[in-house]
């Protein structure tokens, strides 16, 4: 819920430019690598799901989980490990 606004923005502007989008599910380093592929491709599907019912053609979307691979804050803090829970929405 707290990534639907950036979605519904994201969702408008694929219809408008009819551009496909590659969402990239990330979590943090916590658990173990299978875990977190799994919980990084959840992740990725649920922000599928929420822009197929924006309206965006599921043939236009695509979904990869990096787990815990590509950190992008770094530190083993709380702080960091909650802003390494995420999608990277990388439009194509």
């Amino acid at each position: 819920p707290e990534s639907h606004d950036v979605l519904q923005k994201m969702a408008s502007s694929l219809r408008s430019r009819n551009s496909h989008l590659r969402i990239e599910g990330n979590c943090d380093e916590l658990g173990t690598t299978e875990y977190n592929m799994a919980l990084g491709e959840e992740r990725a599907r649920a922000a599928q799901t929420y822009l197929e019912h924006l309206g965006v053609p599921k043939g236009r979307l695509q979904t990869v989980s990096y787990g815990s691979q590509r950190p992008k804050y770094t530190g083993h803090d709380d702080d960091a490990h909650a802003k390494n829970r995420r999608d990277d929405l990388v439009v194509r």
